[in-house]
Protein backbone atom coordinates (compact mmCIF):
# COMPACT_ATOMS: atom_id res chain seq x y z
CA UNK A 1 0.00 0.00 0.00
CA UNK A 2 1.28 3.42 -0.86
CA UNK A 3 2.30 5.75 1.97
CA UNK A 4 0.58 8.62 0.22
CA UNK A 5 -2.80 9.78 1.45
CA UNK A 6 -4.98 9.21 -1.61
CA UNK A 7 -8.10 11.37 -1.71
CA UNK A 8 -10.78 9.42 -3.53
CA UNK A 9 -13.56 10.77 -5.69
CA UNK A 10 -17.29 11.17 -5.08
CA UNK A 11 -19.93 10.63 -7.67
CA UNK A 12 -22.41 13.18 -6.32
CA UNK A 13 -20.85 16.38 -5.03
CA UNK A 14 -24.05 17.62 -3.41
CA UNK A 15 -23.21 15.95 -0.11
CA UNK A 16 -20.41 14.08 1.64
CA UNK A 17 -19.89 10.47 0.60
CA UNK A 18 -21.31 7.76 2.79
CA UNK A 19 -19.48 7.61 6.11
CA UNK A 20 -17.69 10.88 5.41
CA UNK A 21 -18.77 12.64 8.60
CA UNK A 22 -17.26 15.74 10.14
CA UNK A 23 -15.19 13.61 12.53
CA UNK A 24 -13.82 11.60 9.59
CA UNK A 25 -12.83 14.79 7.77
CA UNK A 26 -11.12 16.10 10.90
CA UNK A 27 -9.20 12.85 11.25
CA UNK A 28 -8.11 13.01 7.61
CA UNK A 29 -6.97 16.64 7.97
CA UNK A 30 -4.95 15.86 11.11
CA UNK A 31 -3.33 12.88 9.38
CA UNK A 32 -2.34 14.93 6.34
CA UNK A 33 -1.09 17.82 8.50
CA UNK A 34 1.22 15.53 10.46
CA UNK A 35 2.48 13.57 7.45
CA UNK A 36 2.57 16.45 4.98
CA UNK A 37 1.44 14.28 2.07
CA UNK A 38 -1.63 15.95 0.58
CA UNK A 39 -2.37 14.67 -2.90
CA UNK A 40 -5.51 15.44 -4.88
CA UNK A 41 -6.51 13.52 -7.98
CA UNK A 42 -7.23 16.00 -10.77
CA UNK A 43 -9.31 13.51 -12.76
CA UNK A 44 -12.04 13.05 -10.16
CA UNK A 45 -14.23 15.14 -7.89
CA UNK A 46 -12.27 15.74 -4.69
CA UNK A 47 -14.37 14.25 -1.90
CA UNK A 48 -13.14 16.87 0.59
CA UNK A 49 -13.84 19.95 -1.56
CA UNK A 50 -16.34 21.02 1.15
CA UNK A 51 -13.43 22.33 3.27
CA UNK A 52 -13.27 25.32 0.91
CA UNK A 53 -16.55 26.50 2.48
CA UNK A 54 -15.12 26.38 6.01
CA UNK A 55 -14.80 29.50 8.16
CA UNK A 56 -11.44 28.12 9.35
CA UNK A 57 -8.69 29.29 6.97
CA UNK A 58 -6.45 26.37 7.96
CA UNK A 59 -9.19 23.91 7.11
CA UNK A 60 -9.65 25.52 3.69
CA UNK A 61 -6.05 24.51 2.99
CA UNK A 62 -6.72 21.05 4.44
CA UNK A 63 -4.59 21.75 7.52
CA UNK A 64 -5.36 21.31 11.20
CA UNK A 65 -5.26 24.54 13.20
CA UNK A 66 -4.57 22.66 16.43
CA UNK A 67 -1.30 21.45 14.91
CA UNK A 68 -0.27 24.88 13.65
CA UNK A 69 3.17 24.47 15.25
CA UNK A 70 3.96 21.83 12.60
CA UNK A 71 2.92 24.07 9.72
CA UNK A 72 5.58 26.05 7.84
CA UNK A 73 5.42 28.52 4.97
CA UNK A 74 6.43 25.73 2.60
CA UNK A 75 3.56 23.50 3.76
CA UNK A 76 1.09 26.35 3.27
CA UNK A 77 2.37 26.98 -0.25
CA UNK A 78 2.31 23.28 -1.13
CA UNK A 79 -1.29 22.78 0.00
CA UNK A 80 -2.35 25.98 -1.74
CA UNK A 81 -0.80 24.91 -5.04
CA UNK A 82 -2.28 21.41 -4.79
CA UNK A 83 -5.82 22.70 -4.27
CA UNK A 84 -5.38 25.52 -6.80
CA UNK A 85 -4.26 22.99 -9.43
CA UNK A 86 -7.44 21.03 -8.76
CA UNK A 87 -9.57 24.13 -9.35
CA UNK A 88 -7.55 25.10 -12.45
CA UNK A 89 -8.24 21.67 -13.90
CA UNK A 90 -11.96 22.31 -13.43
CA UNK A 91 -11.63 25.62 -15.22
CA UNK A 92 -10.51 23.68 -18.26
CA UNK A 93 -13.49 21.33 -17.91
CA UNK A 94 -15.91 24.25 -17.67
CA UNK A 95 -14.52 25.69 -20.90
CA UNK A 96 -15.35 22.29 -22.42
CA UNK A 97 -18.95 22.52 -21.17
CA UNK A 98 -18.71 20.50 -17.91
CA UNK A 99 -20.51 22.32 -15.10
CA UNK A 100 -18.43 22.69 -11.91
CA UNK A 101 -21.35 23.68 -9.67
CA UNK A 102 -23.36 20.61 -10.67
CA UNK A 103 -20.78 18.29 -9.09
CA UNK A 104 -19.89 20.62 -6.19
CA UNK A 105 -23.15 21.19 -4.36
CA UNK A 106 -24.23 24.13 -6.50
CA UNK A 107 -21.26 26.30 -5.49
CA UNK A 108 -19.68 28.25 -8.36
CA UNK A 109 -15.98 27.74 -9.05
CA UNK A 110 -15.20 31.44 -8.62
CA UNK A 111 -16.56 31.50 -5.05
CA UNK A 112 -14.41 28.58 -3.92
CA UNK A 113 -11.40 30.16 -5.62
CA UNK A 114 -11.94 33.35 -3.61
CA UNK A 115 -12.14 31.32 -0.41
CA UNK A 116 -8.87 29.59 -1.24
CA UNK A 117 -7.08 32.86 -2.03
CA UNK A 118 -8.39 34.46 1.16
CA UNK A 119 -7.05 31.59 3.26
CA UNK A 120 -3.66 31.65 1.54
CA UNK A 121 -3.21 35.41 1.96
CA UNK A 122 -3.92 35.13 5.69
CA UNK A 123 -1.64 32.15 6.33
CA UNK A 124 1.22 32.37 3.84
CA UNK A 125 3.75 33.81 6.32
CA UNK A 126 4.38 33.30 10.01
CA UNK A 127 3.35 36.77 11.17
CA UNK A 128 -0.02 36.64 9.45
CA UNK A 129 -0.60 33.10 10.78
CA UNK A 130 0.03 34.20 14.36
CA UNK A 131 -2.31 37.15 13.92
CA UNK A 132 -5.00 34.87 12.56
CA UNK A 133 -4.47 32.33 15.35
CA UNK A 134 -4.96 35.05 17.95
CA UNK A 135 -8.17 36.30 16.39
CA UNK A 136 -9.36 32.72 15.89
CA UNK A 137 -8.73 31.90 19.57
CA UNK A 138 -10.65 34.97 20.68
CA UNK A 139 -13.58 34.11 18.46
CA UNK A 140 -13.51 30.49 19.61
CA UNK A 141 -13.56 31.66 23.23
CA UNK A 142 -16.55 33.91 22.53
CA UNK A 143 -18.42 30.98 21.01
CA UNK A 144 -17.49 28.78 23.99
CA UNK A 145 -18.78 31.41 26.41
CA UNK A 146 -21.96 31.71 24.37
CA UNK A 147 -22.44 27.94 24.54
CA UNK A 148 -21.73 27.65 28.28
CA UNK A 149 -23.92 30.55 29.43
CA UNK A 150 -27.25 28.68 28.99
CA UNK A 151 -25.91 25.78 31.07
CA UNK A 152 -24.90 28.14 33.89
CA UNK A 153 -28.23 29.98 33.76
CA UNK A 154 -30.09 26.67 33.95
CA UNK A 155 -28.04 25.61 36.99
CA UNK A 156 -28.72 28.93 38.74
CA UNK A 157 -32.41 29.09 37.84
CA UNK A 158 -33.43 28.07 41.38
CA UNK A 159 -30.77 30.40 42.87
CA UNK A 160 -28.91 27.41 44.33
CA UNK A 161 -25.64 26.12 42.90
CA UNK A 162 -25.06 22.54 44.01
CA UNK A 163 -21.83 20.60 43.97
CA UNK A 164 -22.97 18.36 41.11
CA UNK A 165 -24.20 21.31 39.06
CA UNK A 166 -20.90 23.14 39.38
CA UNK A 167 -18.98 19.98 38.48
CA UNK A 168 -21.11 19.64 35.33
CA UNK A 169 -20.44 23.29 34.44
CA UNK A 170 -16.70 22.73 34.76
CA UNK A 171 -16.80 19.60 32.63
CA UNK A 172 -18.79 21.28 29.86
CA UNK A 173 -16.65 24.41 29.98
CA UNK A 174 -13.45 22.42 29.63
CA UNK A 175 -14.95 20.58 26.66
CA UNK A 176 -15.63 23.95 25.02
CA UNK A 177 -11.96 24.89 25.47
CA UNK A 178 -12.30 27.28 28.41
CA UNK A 179 -10.04 27.17 31.45
CA UNK A 180 -11.11 27.08 35.08
CA UNK A 181 -10.58 30.80 35.59
CA UNK A 182 -12.79 31.65 32.61
CA UNK A 183 -15.51 29.33 33.89
CA UNK A 184 -15.34 30.80 37.40
CA UNK A 185 -15.64 34.31 35.97
CA UNK A 186 -18.72 33.31 34.00
CA UNK A 187 -20.32 31.73 37.08
CA UNK A 188 -19.59 34.83 39.17
CA UNK A 189 -21.02 37.07 36.45
CA UNK A 190 -24.27 35.13 36.32
CA UNK A 191 -24.44 35.14 40.13
CA UNK A 192 -24.25 38.94 40.13
CA UNK A 193 -26.88 39.20 37.40
CA UNK A 194 -29.33 36.85 39.13
CA UNK A 195 -28.52 38.01 42.67
CA UNK A 196 -28.65 36.20 46.03
CA UNK A 197 -27.43 32.84 44.75
CA UNK A 198 -26.58 30.23 47.38
CA UNK A 199 -23.36 28.44 46.44
CA UNK A 200 -23.29 25.10 48.24
CA UNK A 201 -19.82 24.34 46.89
CA UNK A 202 -18.14 26.85 49.23
CA UNK A 203 -16.37 25.22 52.18
CA UNK A 204 -18.09 21.85 51.90
CA UNK A 205 -16.44 19.71 54.60
CA UNK A 206 -16.55 15.94 54.79
CA UNK A 207 -16.03 13.87 57.90
CA UNK A 208 -12.67 12.12 58.09
CA UNK A 209 -14.49 8.81 58.48
CA UNK A 210 -15.88 9.16 54.96
CA UNK A 211 -14.28 6.34 53.02
CA UNK A 212 -15.29 7.52 49.57
CA UNK A 213 -11.98 8.40 47.82
CA UNK A 214 -13.81 10.85 45.55
CA UNK A 215 -14.68 12.92 48.61
CA UNK A 216 -11.08 13.21 49.75
CA UNK A 217 -9.07 16.23 48.81
CA UNK A 218 -5.54 15.75 47.61
CA UNK A 219 -3.26 16.34 50.62
CA UNK A 220 -1.25 19.52 50.87
CA UNK A 221 2.17 19.50 49.24
CA UNK A 222 5.33 19.70 51.33
CA UNK A 223 8.95 20.42 50.45
CA UNK A 224 10.94 17.15 50.27
CA UNK A 225 13.93 18.90 51.86
CA UNK A 226 12.64 20.93 54.82
CA UNK A 227 9.10 19.43 55.04
CA UNK A 228 7.49 22.88 55.03
CA UNK A 229 4.09 23.29 53.34
CA UNK A 230 4.47 24.81 49.87
CA UNK A 231 2.26 26.60 47.38
CA UNK A 232 1.25 24.27 44.49
CA UNK A 233 2.15 27.05 42.01
CA UNK A 234 5.59 27.78 43.52
CA UNK A 235 8.65 26.96 41.42
CA UNK A 236 10.96 26.99 44.46
CA UNK A 237 10.50 26.29 48.15
CA UNK A 238 10.16 29.59 50.02
CA UNK A 239 11.85 28.11 53.09
CA UNK A 240 14.98 26.28 51.90
CA UNK A 241 15.07 27.48 48.28
CA UNK A 242 15.29 24.13 46.48
CA UNK A 243 13.57 23.67 43.14
CA UNK A 244 10.16 22.10 43.52
CA UNK A 245 9.73 18.66 41.99
CA UNK A 246 6.68 17.72 39.88
CA UNK A 247 3.50 16.85 41.78
CA UNK A 248 4.02 13.15 41.16
CA UNK A 249 7.22 13.25 43.20
CA UNK A 250 5.77 15.40 45.99
CA UNK A 251 2.56 13.51 46.61
CA UNK A 252 4.18 10.54 48.45
CA UNK A 253 5.73 13.07 50.85
CA UNK A 254 2.40 14.81 51.20
CA UNK A 255 0.66 11.52 52.01
CA UNK A 256 3.19 10.88 54.76
CA UNK A 257 2.91 14.33 56.35
CA UNK A 258 -0.78 15.13 55.80
CA UNK A 259 -3.23 14.66 58.66
CA UNK A 260 -6.23 12.35 58.62
CA UNK A 261 -8.77 15.15 58.16
CA UNK A 262 -9.90 15.92 54.66
CA UNK A 263 -12.01 18.46 52.84
CA UNK A 264 -14.23 17.72 49.91
CA UNK A 265 -12.45 18.47 46.63
CA UNK A 266 -13.60 21.46 44.66
CA UNK A 267 -15.57 20.87 41.46
CA UNK A 268 -12.55 22.21 39.57
CA UNK A 269 -10.41 19.41 41.05
CA UNK A 270 -13.02 16.81 40.11
CA UNK A 271 -13.23 18.14 36.55
CA UNK A 272 -9.45 18.05 36.15
CA UNK A 273 -9.28 14.46 37.45
CA UNK A 274 -11.97 13.55 34.93
CA UNK A 275 -9.74 14.58 32.07
CA UNK A 276 -10.18 18.36 31.93
CA UNK A 277 -6.98 20.26 31.14
CA UNK A 278 -6.26 23.70 32.46
CA UNK A 279 -4.85 26.12 29.96
CA UNK A 280 -2.31 28.72 30.91
CA UNK A 281 -1.15 26.87 34.02
CA UNK A 282 2.56 27.44 33.53
CA UNK A 283 4.88 27.87 36.49
CA UNK A 284 4.56 31.29 38.07
CA UNK A 285 7.93 32.66 39.13
CA UNK A 286 7.15 36.16 40.39
CA UNK A 287 9.97 38.55 41.41
CA UNK A 288 9.46 37.87 45.12
CA UNK A 289 10.08 34.14 44.74
CA UNK A 290 13.08 34.64 42.47
CA UNK A 291 14.56 37.26 44.79
CA UNK A 292 14.21 35.05 47.86
CA UNK A 293 15.63 32.04 46.03
CA UNK A 294 18.67 34.00 44.80
CA UNK A 295 19.59 35.24 48.26
CA UNK A 296 19.20 31.83 49.84
CA UNK A 297 21.20 29.86 47.31
CA UNK A 298 23.92 32.23 46.14
CA UNK A 299 24.63 35.36 48.15
CA UNK A 300 25.13 33.81 51.63
CA UNK A 301 27.67 31.38 50.21
CA UNK A 302 29.71 34.23 48.76
CA UNK A 303 29.82 36.09 52.06
CA UNK A 304 30.68 33.00 54.08
CA UNK A 305 33.45 32.20 51.62
CA UNK A 306 35.09 35.57 52.29
CA UNK A 307 34.97 35.04 56.02
CA UNK A 308 36.38 31.52 55.74
CA UNK A 309 39.35 32.95 53.85
CA UNK A 310 40.04 35.17 56.88
CA UNK A 311 39.77 32.20 59.23
CA UNK A 312 41.98 29.82 57.28
CA UNK A 313 44.66 32.35 56.37
CA UNK A 314 45.04 35.40 58.61
CA UNK A 315 48.03 36.55 56.63
CA UNK A 316 45.94 37.48 53.59
CA UNK A 317 46.22 41.05 52.37
CA UNK A 318 43.35 42.95 53.95
CA UNK A 319 43.44 45.67 51.33
CA UNK A 320 42.80 43.09 48.62
CA UNK A 321 39.96 41.59 50.62
CA UNK A 322 38.62 45.07 51.29
CA UNK A 323 38.33 45.66 47.54
CA UNK A 324 36.39 42.42 47.17
CA UNK A 325 34.06 43.35 50.02
CA UNK A 326 33.46 46.78 48.53
CA UNK A 327 32.30 45.12 45.34
CA UNK A 328 30.18 42.81 47.45
CA UNK A 329 28.57 45.83 49.14
CA UNK A 330 27.70 47.21 45.70
CA UNK A 331 26.02 43.95 44.65
CA UNK A 332 24.22 43.80 47.98
CA UNK A 333 22.96 47.37 47.60
CA UNK A 334 21.82 46.69 44.04
CA UNK A 335 19.86 43.59 45.05
CA UNK A 336 18.23 45.37 47.96
CA UNK A 337 17.19 48.17 45.61
CA UNK A 338 15.86 45.52 43.22
CA UNK A 339 13.80 43.99 46.01
CA UNK A 340 12.21 47.36 46.72
CA UNK A 341 11.20 47.78 43.06
CA UNK A 342 9.68 44.27 42.87
CA UNK A 343 6.64 45.66 44.61
CA UNK A 344 5.65 48.14 47.28
CA UNK A 345 3.72 45.45 49.11
CA UNK A 346 6.69 43.10 49.39
CA UNK A 347 6.09 42.59 53.10
CA UNK A 348 2.47 41.53 52.60
CA UNK A 349 2.79 39.63 49.35
CA UNK A 350 6.16 37.97 49.94
CA UNK A 351 6.96 37.88 53.67
CA UNK A 352 9.83 35.43 53.08
CA UNK A 353 11.52 37.79 50.63
CA UNK A 354 10.89 40.67 53.03
CA UNK A 355 12.64 38.82 55.89
CA UNK A 356 15.62 38.10 53.65
CA UNK A 357 15.76 41.76 52.61
CA UNK A 358 15.69 42.97 56.21
CA UNK A 359 18.45 40.55 57.11
CA UNK A 360 20.73 41.79 54.35
CA UNK A 361 20.13 45.40 55.26
CA UNK A 362 21.44 44.61 58.75
CA UNK A 363 24.42 42.64 57.48
CA UNK A 364 25.24 45.45 55.04
CA UNK A 365 25.54 47.83 57.98
CA UNK A 366 27.70 45.34 59.89
CA UNK A 367 30.01 44.84 56.92
CA UNK A 368 30.35 48.60 56.53
CA UNK A 369 31.67 48.75 60.08
CA UNK A 370 34.28 46.07 59.40
CA UNK A 371 37.58 47.77 60.38
CA UNK A 372 40.20 48.50 57.77
CA UNK A 373 43.90 47.71 58.23
CA UNK A 374 44.63 51.10 59.85
CA UNK A 375 41.64 50.70 62.18
CA UNK A 376 43.10 47.47 63.48
CA UNK A 377 46.00 49.51 64.83
CA UNK A 378 43.60 51.64 66.87
CA UNK A 379 41.77 48.49 67.95
CA UNK A 380 45.12 47.02 68.99
CA UNK A 381 45.76 50.07 71.18
CA UNK A 382 42.31 49.88 72.81
CA UNK A 383 42.75 46.17 73.54
CA UNK A 384 46.06 46.95 75.26
CA UNK A 385 44.66 49.70 77.51
CA UNK A 386 41.29 48.08 78.28
CA UNK A 387 42.13 44.38 78.48
CA UNK A 388 45.90 44.45 78.78
CA UNK A 389 46.15 42.25 75.70
CA UNK A 390 49.09 42.96 73.39
CA UNK A 391 47.69 41.20 70.36
CA UNK A 392 49.09 41.48 66.86
CA UNK A 393 47.07 42.76 63.90
CA UNK A 394 46.85 39.26 62.41
CA UNK A 395 45.44 37.91 65.66
CA UNK A 396 42.86 40.69 65.86
CA UNK A 397 41.81 39.98 62.28
CA UNK A 398 41.43 36.34 63.16
CA UNK A 399 39.30 36.95 66.26
CA UNK A 400 37.18 39.52 64.42
CA UNK A 401 36.57 37.05 61.60
CA UNK A 402 35.49 34.30 64.00
CA UNK A 403 33.07 36.62 65.77
CA UNK A 404 31.73 37.91 62.45
CA UNK A 405 31.04 34.40 61.17
CA UNK A 406 29.13 33.52 64.32
CA UNK A 407 27.23 36.81 64.25
CA UNK A 408 26.44 36.36 60.58
CA UNK A 409 25.11 32.85 61.14
CA UNK A 410 23.08 33.92 64.16
CA UNK A 411 21.37 36.77 62.30
CA UNK A 412 20.77 34.67 59.22
CA UNK A 413 19.19 31.87 61.24
CA UNK A 414 17.08 34.34 63.22
CA UNK A 415 15.60 36.02 60.18
CA UNK A 416 15.19 33.03 57.89
CA UNK A 417 14.35 30.24 60.34
CA UNK A 418 15.69 27.83 57.76
CA UNK A 419 16.68 24.32 58.95
CA UNK A 420 19.19 24.01 56.12
CA UNK A 421 20.90 27.29 57.09
CA UNK A 422 20.78 26.33 60.77
CA UNK A 423 22.70 23.14 59.97
CA UNK A 424 25.23 25.12 57.94
CA UNK A 425 25.59 27.59 60.80
CA UNK A 426 26.15 24.85 63.39
CA UNK A 427 28.72 23.15 61.18
CA UNK A 428 30.56 26.42 60.65
CA UNK A 429 30.42 27.20 64.36
CA UNK A 430 31.98 23.84 65.27
CA UNK A 431 34.67 24.25 62.62
CA UNK A 432 35.47 27.75 63.87
CA UNK A 433 35.73 26.48 67.45
CA UNK A 434 38.18 23.78 66.39
CA UNK A 435 40.32 26.33 64.56
CA UNK A 436 40.37 28.57 67.64
CA UNK A 437 41.47 25.66 69.83
CA UNK A 438 44.27 24.82 67.39
CA UNK A 439 45.43 28.45 67.41
CA UNK A 440 45.42 28.51 71.21
CA UNK A 441 47.55 25.40 71.32
CA UNK A 442 50.07 26.93 68.89
CA UNK A 443 50.46 30.17 70.84
CA UNK A 444 50.15 30.00 74.62
CA UNK A 445 50.25 33.81 74.80
CA UNK A 446 47.17 34.14 72.61
CA UNK A 447 44.30 35.48 74.70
Amino acid sequence: MSDEFELTSEEDGSSFPRGNKTSDIKTAIIDVTKKGNLRISKDEVWQYWHVLKSADFFERLFLDIDNSALITNEVISYHYEEIRSYLEKWKERESAGINFAQSHGGYPLRELERNLEEAYLNLKNRASREEYLNSYSEEKKKQAVKSLEPIIKMALADKILTYDEKTLIYQEGLKFGLNIRDIDNLIDLQKRIIGEVTDETNNVAVNAADKDPENKKDPDLFCPNCKVKIDPDAAFCGECGIKIAPDSELKPIAEEIASNSYERPSPADVSERNGGALSGSADKEDPGHIFSFYFRRFFPSVVLLHYLIFILDTGISFSAMGNVLQRLFFVDSFLIAFSIFTGRKLKDQHPEAYRITKFFLITLILFSLFPGNYNFKYLQRYMHYIFGWDAGVAELKFVWSILSVLLYGFIYRKFTKSPAIANLYNTGKDSAANIVNDKLKEDNNFL
